[in-house]
């Protein structure tokens, strides 16, 4: 009489002697081993195993989460031989990213804010068949501001007026960093809302502005002006 801890048991009856069982969860167990004869004289010995996964999913993601910013993800799943294929799914309506070599660390950008459900399922081939494990955790994205700005083509020697156009989307305070794209002067930047910016020399520009919020979240604007 088998009885394996799990709350499964089996009785073999001579001359079957060898028990088989497949343990549903990993942990430690004490499985109990009760022989009784033809004369009714019985023993019984005891002992534990322990059953790890062969596969497991796991991975830790950036404690800083905004919305329209990079966040990484670190694999950190282990396999008692190669995993042969990775998907991540985001909940977030983007396609899954599917890959059979080891990344590593991947990106993902969520474009909304919300609570997102992202799950890791890895995978591999063993004794013919395919064995999985799948881990999910809850990533908040934060909102961030959505940036935005205006100023048109002109000639030279008029200055170019950007006008901040930058969605707030949630933020209580903004704050701004310009770069004029100006590579002809040194300090082509400014922390204002709407800067005015003069180039010296006709040609085509790419002034870019980063927009912040009181949560450290980021979002990038670019614009291609042309002094005439």
């Amino acid at each position: 009489i088998w009885t394996y801890g799990d709350g499964e048991t089996d009785t073999i009856y001579a001359p079957d002697s060898t028990a088989v069982h497949k343990y549903m969860q990993t942990g430690i167990y004490a499985v109990n081993l009760h022989i009784v004869d033809i004369n009714g004289c019985e023993s019984q010995y005891s002992d534990t195993i322990e059953r790890n996964a062969c596969i497991v999913a796991e991975y830790v993601h950036s404690d800083t989460v905004c919305q329209n910013n990079a966040i990484s993800f670190t694999d950190m799943s282990y396999c008692n031989q190669p995993i042969e294929r990775w998907e991540w799914n985001w909940d977030d309506g983007s396609a899954p990213d599917i890959y059979d070599t080891i990344q590593g660390t991947i990106w993902h950008t969520f474009t909304q804010p919300g609570t997102f459900n992202v799950t890791l399922t890895v995978s591999t081939t063993m004794a013919l068949q395919t064995v999985s494990d799948a881990v999910t955790y809850s990533v908040t994205v934060l909102p961030g501001p959505l940036a935005g700005f205006m100023g048109g083509s002109l000639c030279l020697g008029l200055e170019n007026e950007f006008a901040d156009t930058t969605h707030a989307n949630g933020s209580i305070e903004l704050f701004y960093s310009w770069d004029f794209g100006d590579t002809a002067m040194a300090e082509d930047t400014s922390t204002l809302r709407s800067p005015d910016w003069l180039y010296n020399s006709p040609g085509i520009y790419n002034p870019q502005l980063v927009v912040s919020n009181e949560r450290g979240c980021t979002d990038t604007a670019t614009l291609q002006v042309q002094v005439y």
